[in-house]
């Protein structure tokens, strides 16, 4: 039974005098009253009254089991969010580890000495609209129309299939509540429509169905910009964490890798982690006390966490925004009665994330013994036996289209690795064999998903394509790579630059001048790749609409080469990993 928690005599003060006594003229010390859960968690998440007795007369009638009470009340369910902001505050830039700009710099010194023309490979980040800027004026909120109802259709084809914790059904359930009655809707689920009618409408209106291609969209014609301001503006006025609006921030998420900056992405990043801690996704404890339903996909926020803020500071050398200790466990079940709740087809791409996750840690911790072979060799061996694992399980996440981008995952792992430490002559030999290695297995992956479909090319894509252009060109100078080799990637990476342009403009045609002016000090030729003929749209198992946890219905093509691993697998060799509800 909840109670409050009385003080300690030694907390009481001195005892009370008599009336004859002088008075005592120190005001009186104020006992503490430790806050407690008054109701319990079913009748909490129902909304209804709870008194004692337990189990409480509400969850017998409703002939409920499990009547339970926290012993510490959880927030309140419309307290205000951490500020975003406050989080990134202190995790700016730091010099300690810059691997990947290292890397561009030994490259620009190279150039350097061959021409004796500086050369800054950085590019600058635009926004592709002036008021995608949060800072600029609020667009006024654009009326539902037919073409409302056509960019809901495209965001249901073509960007569901990437946030997994949505269903078809739920989406237009609460479009058609916000066509009708927008007033009807809470602001996180209004702010939920917007986020994905956004989506929707750079799929309908950048690409072209007919050529298959992406196309160029004048700022004043764009749609989608309005709806992701009233988004932010929806949520800011919510102000509260509900797993119905930290799906809105991982569509959001989704949507500024579209078409927004680093910046923007990061801080979309910032927010939803703020609302995970608030709903208590961070910890093994809090996440299984906290009450959700079957359709808050709990399993697959914590999922998306991990991986928004791998990209958000695995691209461009910038630290961690979670802290040590936090979403490090995996707290959900592994295994379930149906696909449409359990982990079974994702969990090798969630251990690979969480592998990677603690990589990136392990590099901006200033204060870990890290960077030597010992710790060097134990990452190491860890994605051994994960890849053992993988190679048992098939070597494929359920989709043609999931297995290309777990690749890439594994790889850029890999990079951001050997890119922290290849200056070292202990590890300069292996780093860049593994770097060159590394990079054209994330160009091949790339160019087998674009000539497949034009799947939403995303700031993170071309991010990781022009750091393995750049990779290609110094392991072409190192003698890791033959010109054949060089010339044959470099071209895959200026194509699939080429198809940015339509978006990004000025950013993908500075990336490619640049690539083409340090092949041209390289004497490195680079043709036009010639793209294949695009094959069919990738689909789902019935009933799925996500990549992360489809049934397994075709491999990819791609398949590890990596071999002589060993050959049993078990999870519990992930010393560093924590399973919860674990059946294997």
């Amino acid at each position: 039974m909840a109670h409050h928690l009385l003080p300690s005599e030694e907390h009481l003060g001195p005892p009370l005098q008599s009336s004859a006594s002088p008075a005592n003229d120190d005001p009186p010390r104020r006992s503490r009253i430790t806050r407690v859960s008054k109701a319990c968690e079913n009748c909490r998440t129902r909304r209804i009254k709870c008194e004692p007795p337990f189990p409480c007369e509400g969850c017998r009638l409703a002939r409920l089991p499990d009547c339970q009470v926290r012993s510490k009340a959880r927030p309140g369910r419309h307290a205000r969010q951490a500020d975003p902001t406050k989080i990134l505050a202190h995790t700016g830039p730091t010099e300690r580890i810059r691997g990947l700009r290292r890397l561009e710099q030994e490259l620009e010194r190279v150039f350097e000495e061959l021409t004796g023309v500086p050369l800054n490979l950085i590019v600058p980040e635009i926004l592709t609209h002036p008021s995608l800027d949060l800072s600029s004026p609020l667009p006024s909120l654009p009326q539902v129309s037919d073409t409302s109802s056509a960019a809901l259709r495209e965001f249901e084809r073509n960007c569901l299939p990437f946030c997994s914790f949505l269903s078809p059904s739920r989406i237009q359930h609460l479009f058609e509540r916000y066509s009708a009655a927008p007033n009807s809707l809470s602001p996180d689920q209004a702010a939920l429509v917007c986020t994905c009618l956004a989506c929707g409408y750079v799929r309908l209106q950048h690409f072209d169905e007919v050529t298959r291609k992406p196309r160029y969209v004048a700022p004043e014609d764009r749609q989608d910009v309005a709806w992701y301001r009233h988004a932010v503006k929806l949520l800011e006025k919510w102000g509260s964490a509900t797993f119905t609006s930290l799906h809105a921030l991982s569509v959001m998420w989704f949507y500024t890798s579209m078409v927004s900056s680093h910046e923007h992405s990061r801080f979309a990043v910032s927010w939803i982690i703020a609302q995970a801690r608030e709903l208590g996704l961070h910890s093994e404890q809090t996440a299984l006390a906290a009450p959700s339903s079957p359709t808050d996909r709990a399993d697959l926020c914590y999922f998306i966490v991990l991986y928004a803020h791998y990209y958000a500071a695995g691209l461009g050398d910038l630290p961690p925004i979670i802290k040590p200790g936090e979403f490090d466990t995996v707290i959900f079940p592994t295994q379930a009665s149906t696909m449409n709740t359990a982990l079974v087809a994702r969990r090798p791409v969630l251990e690979l994330t969480l592998l990677n996750t603690q990589l990136m840690m392990n590099l901006h911790d200033s204060t870990a013994k890290n960077l030597t072979v010992e710790w060097l060799l134990r990452i190491e061996s860890r994605w051994a036996r994960w890849m053992t694992g993988w190679i048992k399980e098939g070597r494929t996440s359920g989709t043609t289209i999931g297995d290309p981008l777990v690749g890439v995952l594994w790889d850029w792992g890999r990079i951001l690795l050997r890119a922290a430490v290849h200056e070292d002559e202990r590890f300069s030999i292996s780093s860049y064999a593994m770097l060159a290695r590394s990079a054209v297995q994330i160009l091949s992956r790339y160019r087998y998903v674009y000539e497949n479909e034009i799947y939403n090319l995303v700031w993170q894509h071309w991010k990781h394509i022009l750091t393995c252009a750049h990779i290609v060109l110094l392991c072409f100078w190192r003698y890791e790579l033959t010109k054949d080799e060089a010339e044959q990637n470099l071209s895959t990476a200026l194509w699939l630059l080429k198809l940015a342009e339509p978006r990004w403009g000025d950013q993908a045609r500075m990336a490619r001048e640049k690539i083409e002016s340090v092949a041209g000090a390289f004497g490195v030729t680079v043709a036009p790749v010639q793209q294949q003929h695009a094959g069919p749209a990738v689909t789902f198992a019935e009933g799925l609409s996500t990549v992360v946890d489809g049934t397994h219905t075709a491999q990819s093509g791609f398949l590890f080469t990596e071999a002589d691993f060993a050959n049993t697998y078990d999870p519990t060799d992930f010393d560093f990993l924590f399973f919860t509800n674990d059946q294997t």
